[in-house]
């Protein structure tokens, strides 16, 4: 189940459908084409039902960005409808997980696991006493790397590079990430 059917988890759809063969299921608050999501990224169905998904989903893969809204989004309630024996994947954001929760439900056997990229606090620190996710052989955690490949630092130099020329020459519209607003007079 990939959870925010965006650009990341649309790409992450697609390698787990063709690369993996596996049955993936998308889930998002904003309307998507669903022809289009299977024809381009493998998605076989969206769900509207995040609770009916999450009973059925193996692995549960989360692609939603750090807002107020989403602060804590994976919590005890959704940790508990999980389906027992599934994968909890995070490579959003750090905030979006409870990590006393997940380590309750790893702990308790909720759930078979967890791979983490992101963490609330980076480096890590254990969001409460004697809930230490390193402690536990179900969890992988990386260090906020899962997007460092070659390509992928390529395209992010070259993005630099075009806006740092962009802004050389005065053309503010051209630049996509750094905050214009700072840079107009």
């Amino acid at each position: 189940l990939v959870v925010g059917c965006g650009p990341i988890g649309c790409r992450t759809a697609r390698i787990a459908a063709r690369g993996f063969g596996m049955r993936v299921s998308g889930c998002d608050v904003v309307p998507l084409d669903a022809a289009a999501l299977k024809t381009e990224f493998g998605i076989d169905e969206l769900r509207s039902d995040l609770d009916t998904a999450l009973g059925q989903a193996d692995f549960v893969s989360l692609h939603v960005p750090a807002t107020p809204a989403t602060r804590h989004f994976v919590n005890r309630g959704l940790l508990s409808r999980m389906k027992r024996g599934a994968i909890l994947v995070n490579t959003a954001r750090g905030s979006v997980v409870d990590e006393a929760a997940l380590y309750d439900a790893l702990e308790g056997g909720l759930i078979a696991g967890a791979a983490l990229d992101v963490f609330e606090t980076e480096p890590y620190v254990p969001a409460a006493p004697g809930k230490d996710l390193r402690t536990l052989d179900t969890v992988l955690m990386t260090p906020h790397m899962a997007s460092g490949t070659a390509e992928a630092c390529s395209r992010m130099a070259g993005r630099c590079l075009d806006n740092l020329i962009a802004a050389r020459d005065g053309n503010r519209h051209a630049m996509d990430i750094v905050n214009r607003e700072v840079l107009e007079p």
